[in-house]
């Protein structure tokens, strides 16, 4: 009977160790500024980077990862490799770091929490890859994404992803391939991210949509956003290739389309704000369309050198509600073409 006891302590000592030697995460902290060997149970304890951050939450699934204010440059980091997100893992920025104790502590447009490419390590001109690879069932909220140099979608990359994005801010990416699309996001084949109070800010594509590209039915859900001065050849700020959306509560700015590369002439511009283009169903039974629901949405001040200053339907049957077109201007066309 004793040495049943004994054997019954000791199975609860082991176990003991199990349950509670390993670190306990409410969420994963991370601090650019701290200090290597962190677990990240805490500020004090943080890790050093986003990407470890959300690898620990994504084994130990911990849902939420908090990023305190500071620049990650996560792609030279990663040796050259995106910041991945992770299925049931939100990345939330804008924290001040130690004394933040409530996810309500928070405030991004104070705390700047940058992400930040590699235009500033490995040259303006030179392609790496996204500064964000996107995940379904995740979320990314309260970042500046910026200088992120890719042959498509310098800034966010989902890939038949679909990805929450809130509150951030995408700016100077580029898409820098040959027929680079989606200067700040790129969204491939069945995607269906939503982006909610973001704001794209100068970002360029070689090809096509110089702010995001949705191509082949990747009908993201894009509200209350803010585009200015994006730029590319089709589609200053967005690119709908074969693919429905739906834009609410947007204001697209000092966008334009220009040509990109020598020997393009003017007219090949198309598209200041938007270039909807598809196949039309009647003729093409079955085909991808690229049929947006547009309401509520201010087009101003956006330029084409060639048609469509503000937006070109080419075979595609979007229906915009409640907006307004104004000032816009083209060689053909200034507002809607």
């Amino acid at each position: 009977m004793m040495g049943m006891r004994t054997r019954f302590l000791s199975l609860a000592a082991l176990l003991g160790v199990a349950l509670f030697g390993a670190p306990v995460y409410g969420q994963v902290y991370v601090d650019v500024n701290s200090s290597p060997g962190g677990n990240g149970t805490s500020w004090a304890q943080a890790l050093d980077t986003i990407q470890a951050g959300v690898d620990l939450a994504s084994a130990t699934s911990t849902p939420q990862v908090w990023v305190a204010d500071g620049t990650y440059p996560e792609v030279d980091t990663n040796g050259g490799v995106s910041l991945i997100m992770r299925v049931n893992v939100g990345i939330y920025g804008g924290f001040a770091g130690p004394g933040d104790t409530q996810f309500s502590d928070r405030d991004p447009a104070l705390n700047v929490t940058i992400i930040r490419g590699t235009a500033v390590s490995q040259g303006t001109n030179v392609s790496v890859a996204p500064v964000v690879w996107g995940e379904s069932v995740a979320t990314l909220d309260g970042f500046t994404i910026q200088g992120g140099r890719a042959d498509n979608g310098g800034g966010m990359y989902n890939g038949g992803k679909s990805p929450t994005v809130n509150n951030c801010i995408f700016k100077n990416n580029r898409a820098i391939g040959v027929t680079g699309i989606g200067g700040a996001v790129f969204n491939y084949q069945d995607a269906t991210p939503t982006f909610t109070n973001c704001r794209f800010e100068n970002n360029k594509a070689v090809l096509g949509g110089g702010a995001i590209e949705n191509y082949i039915r990747s009908h993201a859900i894009i509200r209350d956003c803010v585009f200015v001065n994006n730029n590319a050849r089709l589609g200053g700020a967005v690119l709908n290739n074969k693919s429905s959306g739906v834009f609410d509560n947007c204001q697209f700015i000092g966008n334009s389309a220009s040509p990109q590369v020598l020997g393009q002439q003017p007219s090949d511009a198309v598209g200041g704000a938007f270039y909807n283009v598809s196949r039309l169903e009647s003729q093409f039974p079955g085909a991808d369309t690229s049929d947006q629901i547009v309401s509520n949405c201010l087009f101003i001040n956006n330029t084409s050198d060639g048609s469509a200053g503000a937006i070109y339907n080419g075979e595609s049957k979007g229906r915009y509600i409640n907006c307004t077109v104004v000032n816009n201007t083209a060689g053909q066309a200034g507002g809607i073409f």
